[in-house]
């Protein structure tokens, strides 16, 4: 399973039992971890456009529509150029997490409110177990803070 897929089934199954400033915290987290499963080259958008896209395609009611004008070519680029799941075990791709996690868009760091926040949104996903299929665990020697990739188990849904 891909990034975009996995974070569109994970806040469908969580979207209607939380609040709107949990809706806010779960998207911002994970639009910022988004920036780091993507694979980079040329033609990549700009770092906001993705988030903005990566945004919009995560919220249930806008499964199946057409993006908006403004965020359609960010959108079908991320769609197109997300990773794999299983690339969170990889050293260089949780690297970069740490650093979205850890950093504005701007370079500046963020405030430590907003990085444990953004942490906690990509640890209760990665915490997510499907009910369907056979646990699978991600292994990692990455960087330090990966404590969580070492232990998160996944599904069958993830190969």
């Amino acid at each position: 399973m891909r990034w975009c897929e996995f974070c569109r089934k994970y806040i469908a199954g969580r979207w209607r039992t939380s609040g709107a400033k949990s809706r806010e915290s779960m998207a911002d987290g994970l639009a910022a971890v988004a920036l780091a499963m993507v694979q980079r080259g040329e033609g990549i958008p700009q770092d906001t456009d993705i988030r903005l896209a990566f945004r919009w395609g995560i919220v249930p009611a806008n499964a199946g529509e057409e993006p908006p004008a403004e965020l359609r070519a960010a959108y079908e680029w991320l769609t197109t150029s997300h990773r794999p799941v299983l690339d969170l075990a990889d050293a260089v791709v949780i690297e970069d997490v740490q650093y979205r996690l850890s950093y504005r868009l701007d370079g500046i760091r963020a405030a430590g409110e907003t990085y444990k926040r953004r942490r906690r949104a990509l640890n209760t996903a990665s915490n997510m177990r499907w009910t369907s299929g056979s646990s699978r665990r991600i292994h990692s020697s990455g960087p330090a803070g990966s404590a969580w990739a070492r232990t998160m188990w996944w599904t069958g849904a993830f190969s």
